[in-house]
C-alpha cells in the first residue's frame, strides 16, 4: 500500500504539471500521452488497487478464521486511505484532461485566428499590388475631363486606404496583438505579415503623395491647353472676320461706278475717302488684335518639371499675320486704283460742266446775233 500510494504520488505530479509547449503539436502529444496514460498506466492502478483490496480480505479472513486480532494498516496506508489517494487522482486526472483540452481547444482558436490573419493579409496584399500598379501607371491625359477624372480616381483611392487602414488593416493588428499575447508558436510569422502589409500601405501612400502633384500639374497643364485653344478659336473668328471684311472692300474697290455727274464723282471719292478711314481703323484695331493675340498664342507656353507645351501650329498664326499685310498692301493699291479712276471722272465731268456752260453762253450770243440779223434784216 505504501508502495501504491507512493507510485500515485508520482502520477499526481505528472498529471499536476500544468506546464504547456504553447504549440499545437505539443498539445496533441500531450494529449495523446494523457490518453495513453488513460488506457496503459491508469488500468495498471485499477488492478494494483484491485490486487491491493484482495490482499487486505484474504488476510483479513485468514485472520478471523485462525481467531486472531484484526490486522490494523498504518495510518495513511489503510484501504479507505487508499481509495481516498485514488480518488484525489482521478480528481487530479480530471483537471487535467480539462486544461489539456482547454489547451488543444486553445491551440485550435489560434491556429484559426492565425488562419484568419494570413487570409486578411493576402487579401491587403493584393489589394496593395491592385492599388500599387494603378499608382505606378502613367496616364496620358489630353483634356480637362481626363485629369479631373483621374484626380477623383486618386482621391477615392486615397479615401479607400484610409477605411483600409481603419477596418481590415486594425483587425490584422487586433489579430497580431492577440496572437502574440497567447504567445502563439508562430508569432514571427504574424509579424513578418504584419511588417509587409505596413511596408504595401507606406508604399501606396508615397506613391500616391508622388502621383497627387503630377496629375494637379495635368490639369494645370490641359487648364492652360483649353484657354490657348479658346484664344486660337477666338484668333479664326478674328481671321474670318478680318478675311470677310478684305473681300468685301477689295469688291468695293474693285467695282466701277457710272459716273455722270461731278457730284456724283464727289460722293464716290468721299465714301473712299471713308473706306481709307475705315482701313486705318481696322488696321489699328482688328489686324493689331489679330497680331496680340496670335503673339500671346504663340508666346503661351506651358512648362514645369513635370510636363512640357506650346502651341501645336504656330505656323499657322504666323500665315495669317502674313496674309493680313499682304491684303493690306493690296487694298492699298486696289484704293489707288480706284482713286485715280475717280479722279479721272470727277476731271471728265467738271471739264464737261465748264463746256456745257461756255455752250449755253454761245447759244445765248448765237441767239442774240440771229435776233440782231433778224431785226436789220427786217429794216
Amino acid at each position: 500500500a505504501a508502495e501504491y500510494k507512493e507510485r500515485l504520488t508520482k502520477v499526481e505530479k505528472v498529471l499536476g504539471d500544468r506546464t504547456i509547449d504553447n504549440t499545437m503539436a505539443g498539445a496533441v502529444r500531450r494529449l495523446e500521452e494523457f490518453y495513453k496514460y488513460k488506457t496503459d498506466d491508469k488500468n495498471v492502478l485499477l488492478a494494483a488497487q484491485l490486487s491491493l483490496e484482495s490482499l487486505f480480505n484474504n488476510l483479513a479472513m485468514r485472520l478471523a478464521h485462525h481467531k486472531r486480532p484484526e490486522f490494523v494498516p498504518p495510518s495513511g496506508v489503510t484501504l479507505k486511505d487508499v481509495e481516498a489517494a485514488l480518488k484525489h487522482l482521478e480528481q487530479v486526472e480530471q483537471e487535467r484532461s480539462v486544461a489539456l483540452h482547454a489547451e488543444l481547444n486553445r491551440q485550435i482558436k489560434l491556429v484559426e485566428l492565425n488562419g484568419q490573419h494570413a487570409t486578411l493579409s493576402q487579401n491587403l496584399m493584393a489589394w496593395g499590388a491592385e492599388k500599387e500598379a494603378f499608382l505606378r501607371k502613367k496616364e496620358l491625359i489630353e483634356s480637362v475631363s481626363a485629369a479631373q477624372l483621374h484626380l477623383r480616381l486618386l482621391d477615392a483611392f486615397d479615401k479607400e486606404a484610409e477605411a483600409a487602414k481603419q477596418t481590415n488593416v486594425k483587425r490584422l493588428q487586433d489579430l497580431g496583438a492577440y496572437l502574440a499575447a497567447e504567445r502563439y508558436e508562430h508569432v514571427s510569422s504574424v509579424r513578418e505579415r504584419e511588417v509587409a502589409v505596413h511596408a504595401t500601405f507606406d508604399t501606396l501612400g508615397k506613391l500616391s503623395a508622388a502621383k497627387r502633384p503630377d496629375l494637379d500639374d495635368s490639369l494645370a497643364r490641359e487648364v492652360h491647353k483649353e484657354k490657348v485653344r479658346l484664344m486660337f478659336r477666338q484668333h479664326t473668328e478674328k481671321n474670318e472676320a478680318l478675311n470677310q471684311w478684305i473681300k468685301e472692300s477689295a469688291s468695293y474697290l474693285t467695282a466701277r461706278e457710272l459716273i455722270l455727274l461731278t457730284s456724283e464723282a464727289h460722293v464716290h471719292l468721299s465714301l473712299l475717302q471713308q473706306f481709307e478711314n475705315e482701313k486705318v481703323s481696322m488696321n489699328d484695331t482688328a489686324v493689331a488684335e489679330l497680331k496680340s493675340l496670335g503673339k500671346a498664342i504663340i508666346t503661351a507656353k506651358y512648362s514645369t518639371k513635370y510636363s512640357q507645351w506650346e502651341f501645336e501650329h504656330p505656323e499657322e498664326i504666323l500665315a495669317r499675320a502674313k496674309s493680313a499685310d499682304d491684303e493690306w498692301v493690296r487694298l492699298a493699291e486696289l484704293s489707288a486704283e480706284k482713286k485715280r479712276v475717280l479722279d479721272d471722272h470727277m476731271r471728265r465731268e467738271d471739264l464737261n460742266e465748264k463746256t456745257m456752260v461756255v455752250f449755253q453762253q454761245h447759244t445765248d450770243r448765237y441767239r442774240n446775233l440771229e435776233r440782231w440779223i433778224s431785226s436789220k434784216e427786217a429794216y
